[in-house]
């Protein structure tokens, strides 16, 4: 198991020579570098695509939670008389749906 391995090591470094064999070394580096680079972006952009769809779900889960006011339509703290964007007084009916 060690020695196939070692073999597949061997041929990995054999084909990674062979494509740089013709770049000199910040070349090299600089190819690495920016394929890391873009398997990061890649992976960064699918866990940012989850945390927004995530966000969502739990907005809307607790959207029936909140009050609304009926003169600016911010969401607001069920048990607040007072919307903390236009500073009026918010009936208690005022519930979203």
């Amino acid at each position: 198991m060690c020695t196939g391995m070692m073999l597949l090591c061997d041929a990995i470094v054999y084909a990674a020579g062979s494509v740089f064999a013709g770049l000199d070394f910040l070349a090299a580096t600089l190819l690495i570098l920016l394929i890391f680079l873009s398997i990061f972006a890649f992976f960064l952009s699918v866990w940012l695509y989850r945390q927004n769809v995530h966000f969502k779900q739990v907005l809307e889960s607790r959207q029936h939670l909140l009050k609304k006011c009926p003169y600016c339509g911010n969401f607001m703290q069920p048990d607040d008389s007072y919307c903390p964007n236009c500073g009026k007084r918010v009936p208690k009916v005022t519930t979203v749906k």
